[in-house]
């Protein structure tokens, strides 16, 4: 595949591609995508099988969503240390340990968007939600509930509570 920079705006850029089409003829397509450094999610659960989850308005879609706490990778940091950071900022709760649970694309059409999924099950701290959000536990049965209903989150969290709801075979 080629690549040539269309656009770049702080640290995404949008960029257009060359692709092969699938019965191996060569086709030129203009594609756009978001190109983006990665995001790292972190599954914090405590002894209670309660979910630390955070609320917040997304002006992109004008909803107020329940996600899982989590950003963007900077340049030169992990995506370990990206899910630690961003929990921290965003919740006051100080992972400890963090252990890869997964991988996927968030949105395969658009971007390449890598999310990575961290589980913690022990960390330190209080709930001091940074300023916007409004963080909490949550049990995490009423949380794959809230998913099968399609209830007000984005597509991450579904994905990282169907990661919990597997490790923790909840229904």
């Amino acid at each position: 595949m080629q690549r040539r920079r269309a656009v770049t705006e702080a640290e995404d850029e949008i960029v257009i591609s060359a692709v092969h089409s699938v019965n191996g003829k060569r086709q030129r397509y203009l594609v756009p995508f978001l190109n983006h450094p990665g995001t790292a999610v972190c599954l914090c659960v405590d002894h209670k099988l309660r979910v630390l989850a955070v609320e917040q308005y997304r002006p992109v879609v004008g909803e107020t969503l329940i996600e899982l706490p989590g950003g963007v990778v900077r340049p030169g940091e992990t995506p370990k240390d990206a899910a630690r950071r961003e929990t921290l900022e965003e919740t006051g709760i100080r992972p400890a340990r963090l252990f890869s649970v997964g991988t996927c694309f968030s949105s395969v059409g658009v971007t390449n968007e890598r999310v990575h999924f961290f589980l913690c099950r022990r960390f330190s701290g209080a709930i001091q939600p940074e300023k916007g959000l409004r963080a909490f536990w949550i049990p995490l049965a009423e949380l794959v509930e809230t998913v099968m209903k399609a209830q007000a989150l984005d597509g991450k969290t579904a994905v990282g509570v169907w990661l919990l709801q597997q490790r923790f075979e909840c229904s």
